[in-house]
């Protein structure tokens, strides 16, 4: 059940003087009542607003088919209603028509209006084709164009590639016979190289005699200067035990020259002093 306000609002001059809330009837008892009238034109204009999507969403199958036109002031976006329709409405009949400004238009295709849609389909379809078509020519035209244009540089690339190829042959030739010469010097070169092998086997087990020869005269020389670090060792401790002996002499009489010393400075003062005492010792 739904219910509809009547009210008269103030505009101008005008100023509401009373309100009144009556009971309308259902959306869908409306509908059911409606029927298709042949020869005339059937429309259905729904000025509720936001509310038109619900109310379509209760209504059963088919129940639209009774309309040519619908009419909505919805500023809801068309794909809503379409959805709703598509969904609860059984709309294969029915398509959007944006030609009027802030209204919501569904018109019912029938008979040449059908037609007139499918043609336009088809011969949008025929000029996207058409139009694909044109652009793959002109795409292949252009490919066909830098054909052409890579066949003249790929016809100067061969015939500058057969020149070179003129050159590598004569180069080829040069370079056969360089092989030969260098085969023929490798040769003499490996021949030099084995006699100079063997003159280097030689020399090298010259010297390895030879360093045997040092390595003995070193190993005697080692035990040599090993004897002679040991006598020079033996040596010089017999020397340090001579020093200590000649310092202990050194100092020996070094004390017996002061005792000396000190006698004959006695015996002076004693002769000075008491020439008797010097004529009795005698």
């Amino acid at each position: 059940m739904t219910e509809n306000k009547s009210f008269v609002g103030s505009a101008s001059n005008v100023r509401l003087i009373s309100e009144e809330e009556v009971q309308g009837i259902p959306f869908q008892k409306v509908m059911e009542k409606v029927s298709y009238q042949e020869g005339k034109v059937n429309i259905l204009i729904s000025s509720l607003g936001a509310l038109d999507p619900s109310l379509f969403a209760g209504l059963p199958k088919n129940a639209l088919q009774k309309f040519d036109l619908i009419f909505s002031t919805s500023f809801e976006s068309s794909n809503g209603y379409k959805e709703v329709l598509e969904e609860n409405c059984f709309t294969e009949s029915l398509y959007f028509d944006p030609s009027l400004h802030n209204i919501t238009v569904f018109k019912r295709v029938n008979g040449w209006l059908r037609d007139k849609k499918l043609f336009s389909e088809q011969s949008q379809k025929i000029s996207s084709e058409l139009e694909a078509i044109r652009a793959e020519n002109l795409f292949f035209a252009q490919q066909a164009q830098n054909a052409e244009e890579e066949l003249v540089k790929v016809s100067a690339a061969r015939d500058g590639l057969v020149g070179e190829l003129d050159e590598l042959k004569s180069l080829v030739s040069r370079l056969k016979g360089d092989n030969i010469e260098a085969q023929e010097l490798i040769k003499k070169q490996a021949e030099d190289c084995k006699s100079d092998k063997n003159w280097l086997e030689d020399e090298l087990n010259k010297a390895r005699q030879t360093i045997e020869v040092n390595a003995n005269a070193l190993r005697l020389a080692n035990k040599m200067n090993l004897k002679l670090k040991a006598d020079l060792d033996s040596q010089y401790e017999n020397y340090k035990k001579i020093k200590a002996s000649e310092s202990g002499l050194t100092q020996l009489v070094c004390e017996l020259y002061t005792k000396l010393s000190d006698a004959s400075l006695l015996y002076e003062q004693v002769k000075n002093n008491d020439p008797k005492v010097l004529g009795n010792q005698k």
